[in-house]
C-alpha cells in the first residue's frame, strides 16, 4: 500500500528589475477591458495610452531537476506595485490581473480573456491608502504612500497551484503579463513608471509527487471470508 505526498523540488523568485523587457516600450500594450475605469479613460472616443505590460525572466541552473507528469507550480507570494504620476498621486486603480503564458496547456477559463488568453494566476485590488505628512520648515505637505501589500499564499497545497509539464524547468523563460486600470487620462509610461515595475516580485514553489511505502507492506492480505459473523446473535431463551 502506498501514500502520496508532494515534495518541494525547486523555488523560483523573480524581481521586476531583472525583467528582460525592462525599459522596452514594445512590452506595453492595450488590453481591452469592460470596466468603468477602462471605458471612461478616453480622449475624443479613443482609449488613452496602454494599460498592460509583458515581463520576461530567464531561468538558469534548474535544467537538471527532473519532474514527473504530476508536478505542480505554486505561487507563493506576489507584489504588484502601484503606479504614480508626476505629482505623486496614484494613477493605477481598481482590479489588477496577472497572467502566465507558460501554463498555456492548462484547462482554464476567465471571463475577461474568454478562454482565448493565457491563464490568470492572480487577481487583486489596488491599495489606495495614503498618508500625508508636513514639514515644519516649509509648512508644506508631502505625500507618503503606503506600498502595495505583498500577497502570501495561505494554502500552497491547494490555492494558486497549477499542474505543469515534466519539462517545465527546461523552458528557460517565464513570461508574465500585468494588466492594470487607470484614472482618467493616465496610462503606462515606462519613462516614469519603470521604477515602480522594478518593485514587482513574485515567488513560486515547484512541487512533485513523493510516493512512499507504508509500514507493514510485507504482511499478507486479510481474507475476511475466514471470519465468522461479528454481530451478536439474538438469544431467545434467556431466563
Amino acid at each position: 500500500m502506498k501514500f502520496i505526498k508532494y515534495k518541494q523540488v525547486a523555488r523560483i523568485t523573480l524581481y521586476g528589475f531583472d525583467d528582460l523587457y525592462r525599459d522596452n516600450d514594445s512590452s506595453i500594450f492595450t488590453d481591452v477591458l469592460k470596466s468603468e475605469y477602462y471605458t471612461n479613460n478616453l480622449n475624443a472616443g479613443v482609449q488613452v495610452g496602454k494599460n498592460a505590460k509583458r515581463l520576461r525572466f530567464q531561468i538558469k541552473g534548474l535544467d537538471n531537476v527532473k519532474l514527473s507528469e504530476n508536478a505542480r507550480l505554486c505561487m507563493e507570494s506576489i507584489n504588484v506595485p502601484m503606479l504614480y504620476d508626476g505629482n505623486n498621486n496614484f494613477k493605477s486603480l481598481g482590479l489588477t490581473i496577472v497572467r502566465m503564458s507558460n501554463l498555456s496547456s492548462l484547462n482554464c477559463f476567465d471571463s475577461q480573456g474568454n478562454g482565448q488568453t493565457d491563464p490568470v494566476i492572480f487577481t487583486g485590488q489596488t491599495q489606495i491608502t495614503q498618508q500625508k505628512i508636513g514639514t515644519i520648515s516649509t509648512n508644506g505637505s508631502l505625500q507618503n504612500f503606503s506600498p502595495s501589500p505583498v500577497f502570501y499564499n495561505p494554502y500552497p497545497e491547494m490555492l494558486y497551484n497549477f499542474p505543469i509539464s515534466s519539462n517545465f524547468l527546461n523552458n528557460r523563460y517565464i513570461d508574465l503579463t500585468i494588466t492594470l486600470q487607470f484614472t482618467a487620462g493616465d496610462f503606462i509610461d515606462l519613462t516614469n513608471d519603470q521604477e515602480y515595475f522594478d518593485l514587482f516580485h513574485i515567488s513560486f514553489i515547484v512541487y512533485d509527487l513523493d510516493e512512499e511505502e507504508l509500514l507493514l507492506t510485507s504482511t499478507q492480505d486479510v481474507d475476511f471470508k475466514k471470519f465468522g459473523e461479528t454481530l451478536p446473535r439474538k438469544i431467545n431463551n434467556l431466563r
